[in-house]
C-alpha cells in the first residue's frame, strides 16, 4: 500500500521490530535462533556441514531483503492505492492492539532470557528430539566452541545487507523502477 507510517505509527512499530528481530537483529529474540541453528550446523564437522551453513547464511540474506521490502513497501513508500483505502483506515481495536503488545515485548525481550533454557551445553530441554540419538550432546558442545568469526558472520550479513537494501532503495529506487 505505501505510505502508512504516519497513518498506523503503533503497527509500523510492531512491523519494525518483528520484522528486525526475524532479521536476527542482535539482542533481540531472532538473533538468538538464527545463531543457533546456524553454529549448530557449522559444528557438526561433517562433509556437508559447511555447505549447509552456507545454504543457511543465503536463507539469512533473503530474509533481510524481504522483511525490509515489506517495511519500506508498506509503511515508507508514497502511497499506492485509493483514496478512499487511505481515508478508511486505523489502528487495530484494543483488544488487537494489546495482543501486539505483548507479540513486541515477546520479540525484544524472549530471545535473551530464554537462551539458556533452549541451547547450549548441558541443557536438555528438548530431549533427544532434535537428532533422534545420543549424539546430540556433542553437537551441543562443539556448538559452544566455534571460532568467533563464523558466529560474527551473520551479526556483520544483517547490518551490511540491511545497509546495501537501504542505500539501494533510498538513491536508486526512484530512478530505477526495480523496488
Amino acid at each position: 500500500m505505501g505510505g502508512l507510517i504516519n497513518l498506523l505509527p503503533f503497527s509500523y512499530l510492531c512491523m519494525f521490530v518483528g520484522s528486525i528481530a526475524l532479521m536476527g537483529f542482535p539482542f533481540l529474540t531472532g538473533f538468538y535462533s538464527k545463531e543457533g541453528i546456524l553454529a549448530l550446523i557449522y559444528s557438526d564437522n561433517s562433509e556437508l556441514s559447511l555447505f549447509s551453513y552456507l545454504l543457511g547464511l543465503f536463507a539469512a540474506i533473503l530474509t533481510i531483503l524481504y522483511s525490509l521490502r515489506l517495511l519500506f513497501l508498506t509503511f515508507i513508500t508514497k502511497p499506492n492505492t485509493f483514496r478512499q483505502t487511505i481515508l478508511n483506515l486505523h489502528e487495530a481495536p484494543l483488544l488487537m492492539t494489546i495482543s501486539m503488545f505483548f507479540l513486541l515485548c515477546g520479540s525484544i525481550f524472549f530471545g535473551f532470557f530464554a537462551q539458556d533454557f533452549f541451547i547450549g551445553a548441558g541443557v536438555d530441554t528438548l530431549g533427544y528430539a532434535a537428532v533422534g540419538n545420543e549424539e546430540i550432546n556433542n553437537y551441543k558442545m562443539d556448538f559452544e566452541f566455534i571460532p568467533f568469526y563464523i558466529k560474527l558472520i551473520p551479526i556483520v550479513l544483517v547490518f551490511l545487507m540491511s545497509s546495501l537494501y537501504g542505500c539501494f532503495y533510498f538513491f536508486c529506487s526512484r530512478e530505477c523502477k526495480l523496488i
